[in-house]
């Protein structure tokens, strides 16, 4: 049984005579070696619901001093708006391990990124045919009779024959649907399709025609930018701004970028951009085939990028896309230092992620950041003690300000201290004198020493053993 400690303290804004400091019991020191030494149980007001982060006027402070240096930080900077783009219904089920949900789950999830503030969302490939087309126009119909805030767009590869079933589509709905064609970019990719720059060019001016006589607007889509010669970048996008492209998307197909090479990326393609005088947005796109897909996406957006793209959870193609929650999250704490805000409500991060796990039929790793089941759970008794003294202490993110109505757990096993099993003992409606945290503790160390994990039931029984009220009969959990 799992131990939770629900409520967290809140920040209160620094001032030069005003003490902040939060309040706690002392008590004897921690028996054992690696135990912590004790920590109060006070008790804690209820977790905030909304901020993760630490603005300047929230800095935690004694006495004025702030408690947390932030190297982060190198001056705020005017904030621009930084869109989303939601691949998760589309590119995050082109990942071998999910299932792919029926059309009355992907509406669920469809409602959840909205609700959670997504701009954009990647609803399919009706190019494919059959089931798939059936679903991108119900989801369509679905934006549009619901009058969702969200825009929607789906895939098709540079041919005109792929992007023929979206005009259809949007006629037959009479909603507009941004077709996201993409063409591969990199010298590698036309060496296996045997493709020269020539018939690229061609391919794609004649898709691009099509697609604007029939009112589609596009977005323009180079595979494999990170991997491509700069005068084919230039080429393809140059041809797509000649036909109106809303938006130039450079993508990390194969998880190849590293932070700078994104940067260098980016504003290359602002500065074609610039030079054309168009208003076409420059997105990202990156994966996470070397875990790199999160820090990519913030460097893709500190250099300027419009739209940055991702998935639930990261699902997609091998390792899969960059997770937009954790990015959301990067970005929610750090985007005043970086110039940018993305207006997510953040609270619905938990809802839409335990949905997309549950339709998606994908498991999510306990160590996942932001939201695996132990992103808020502390074993260690020196980490216990200072979470029960001061959230912030361990915690960079408050549960609830994504969603996480469990909040931050102390799990008492072999490495807790006095800190955390009074706090535990506390919540339970059992608070310890000095004299009986020393026979209950003692106690709870034998156990734990044999146990991964001490439940409620256990400490209840341990607590009345130490105040001499029945016989203790627990046993390993």
């Amino acid at each position: 049984m799992k131990t939770t400690k629900k409520g967290a303290r809140g920040l209160k804004p620094a001032a030069p005579k005003a003490k902040s400091k939060p309040k706690a019991k002392s008590a004897g020191a921690a028996k054992g070696a690696g135990k912590a030494k004790a920590g109060g149980a006070a008790k804690r007001p209820a977790a905030r619901a909304k901020s993760a982060a630490l603005p300047r006027d929230m800095v935690p402070s004694k006495d004025g001093a702030e408690l947390i240096h932030d190297w982060n930080a190198d001056g705020a900077r005017p904030t621009r708006r930084l869109e989303l783009v939601d691949e998760t219904l589309r590119d995050g089920l082109q990942c071998p391990s999910v299932t792919d949900p029926p059309i009355e789950k992907k509406i669920e999830i469809l409602r959840l990124m909205v609700a959670l503030g997504i701009q954009n969302v990647d609803i399919g490939l009706p190019g494919a045919g059959g089931v798939v087309n059936q679903h991108v126009e119900t989801l369509l119909r679905v934006i549009k009779d619901e009058k969702l805030p969200i825009r929607a767009n789906c895939a098709a590869r540079t041919v005109v024959r792929d992007i023929a079933p979206v005009a259809e589509i949007q006629q037959r709905v009479g909603h507009p649907l941004a077709v996201s064609m993409f063409i591969g970019s990199s010298a590698i990719r036309q060496y296996a399709e045997n493709w020269t720059l020539d018939k690229m060019l061609q391919s794609a001016s004649e898709a691009l025609a099509f697609a604007r006589k029939e009112w589609i607007p596009i977005i323009f889509v180079t595979e494999d930018t990170t991997r491509a010669h700069p005068k084919t970048i230039a080429a393809l996008y140059n041809l797509a701004m000649d036909f109106g492209a809303k938006s130039l998307i450079a993508c990390d197909t194969c998880g190849h970028a590293t932070p700078s090479g994104v940067t260098r990326l980016v504003k290359y393609v602002k500065g074609l951009v610039a030079k054309r005088r168009s208003a076409a947005r420059v997105e990202w796109h990156g994966h996470m085939d070397r875990g790199l897909g999160v820090i990519n996406s913030i460097a893709a957006a500190a250099a300027g990028a419009d739209r940055i793209h991702g998935t639930g959870l990261g699902i997609g193609e091998r390792a899969g896309n960059t997770p937009l929650e954790e990015v959301v999250m990067a970005i929610h704490v750090h985007g005043e230092a970086m110039g940018v805000h993305t207006h997510v409500d953040t609270r619905g991060i938990h809802p839409i992620s335990r949905k997309v796990a549950e339709r998606s039929g994908i498991g999510v790793a306990a160590n996942k950041a932001v939201v695996g089941r132990n992103a808020f759970r502390h074993a260690s008794g020196i980490h216990q003690d200072g979470v029960v003294k001061f959230r912030e202490t361990y915690e960079v993110l408050d549960p609830a300000a994504v969603g996480n109505e469990r909040g931050s757990e102390i799990v008492l096993g072999k490495l807790s201290g006095r800190a955390g099993f009074r706090a535990r003992a506390a919540e339970l409606g059992m608070v310890l004198a000095d004299h009986e945290l020393d026979a209950a503790f003692e106690r709870f160390q034998e156990i734990a020493d044999r146990s991964r994990e001490v439940g409620d039931d256990v400490v209840r029984d341990i607590v009345r053993f130490a105040r001499g009220e029945a016989e203790c009969h627990a046993s390993v959990a």
